[in-house]
Parts: structure tokens; sequence; C-alpha cells
């Protein structure tokens, strides 16, 4: 058992996977299972629009604005200034993560449901049990999510490949409680197999 954790207490759950793993289909999935999703991509953007303690951090990162007169986030300049200089990645992510952390902990406390699902590309071993009691990692082969990225963004095969190295998803299988294999095999079953133990008040020992 995760410390701390009964089965009165909701189970604060990860999803993650590499591009093209198909985790935000998972996620649906789950969803469809009347399961919050608290989709960290998402939250990022807007908790840099409208939390003005973050963008002051931004902006002395970035050296600009990063919002508009109307108050709407300047994406592409972020993502220009971002490119030219990679180094400055970490830097804003250091800001970010954090902004994004308190934000998914005060979400966590506001939901009611047997568990809850924090879905995100960017977790991490450490974050068990700081942040999340357990651990899905969606996993599909390699060239499957090369294919599967080049079809939906319709981008090259180079571009994909240059995302991918950001990333390290053979390292969160390792490190998961649950795994959902994406390349062949059924999908709902093995959802809902987790659904049902997780919906239990089970978790998987560290």
């Amino acid at each position: 058992m995760v410390s701390g954790l009964t089965q009165l207490q909701m189970i604060r759950v990860a999803l993650t996977g590499g591009i093209g793993s198909g985790k935000s289909t998972v996620a649906r999935l789950f969803s469809s299972c009347g399961i919050p999703i608290y989709f960290a991509d998402e939250a990022a953007k807007q908790l840099m629009q409208s939390d003005r303690q973050l963008q002051k951090s931004l902006e002395a990162i970035l050296g600009f604005a990063i919002v508009d007169r109307d108050g709407q986030l300047l994406r592409k300049e972020m993502a220009a200034r971002l490119f030219v200089d990679p180094e400055l990645v970490n830097a804003v992510n250091d800001v970010v993560h954090p902004a994004v952390y308190r934000d998914l902990q005060a979400w966590f406390e506001q939901q009611s449901s047997p568990y809850a699902i924090y879905e995100s590309a960017l977790v991490k071993a450490s974050h068990r049990p700081s942040v999340v009691d357990q651990i899905i990692a969606v996993y599909a082969p390699r060239q499957i999510c090369i294919e599967r990225v080049m079809n939906r963004d319709h981008v090259t095969e180079i571009q994909v490949k240059s995302r991918m190295k950001r990333q390290n998803p053979g390292e969160q299988v390792l490190f998961a409680d649950f795994l959902v294999v994406n390349s062949y095999q059924p999908l709902i079953p093995q959802v809902w197999r987790i659904h049902q133990y997780l919906s239990a008040g089970k978790v998987v020992p560290l």
C-alpha cells in the first residue's frame, strides 16, 4: 500500500506515455468511465495566461511580456524564442511545472471519485508519492508512434524523432504500476481492468 493511503481516500493517478503512444485516447476511455482527467498541457497554457505571478517569472526569463494587451498568451513568440535558445526550455519548465503541480493538488482535493487522473508526458518516478499515488504508462512500439504522429501532425519522420529526443518513454514503462499496450491489442479491456482495480480502492504496493 502507498504510505498513508486508505480505501476511503481518493487515489491520485498519473497517466503518461511518449509522443504517439496514444495516452490521450486512453485518457478519453477513462473519462468515459466517469473518471475526471487533469490535462497538464492544457492546464499549463491556462496558467500561463491567467497566473500573474507565473507570467512575471516567465517574462524575466524570456525578456518580454508573454501576453498581449487583450490578455492572450503570445504562444508563437514564446515558441520562436525557445526554438532558437533550447537552454531556455529548462528555465521555463522550472517555473511552469511547480505552478501546474500546485494547481493539480488543488484540483485533486476537489474531486470525489474513487480515483482521478493526471495526464502528462513528463511524469517521473520521483512524482510518487508526493504528486501521485499510482502511475499508468501507455506504450506503443517506436515505429508505430512515429507513423501516428506523422499522420496526425503532417510532419516528417525526422521532425517526429527530434521531438522524441526530449522524452524517454522506455523509462516510464519501467516505473509504471500499470501498463497499457496500444499497438494491436484492444484498449477497452485493458482500461476496464485498471478502472475496476482502482475503483475498488486498490493500489499496487511500492
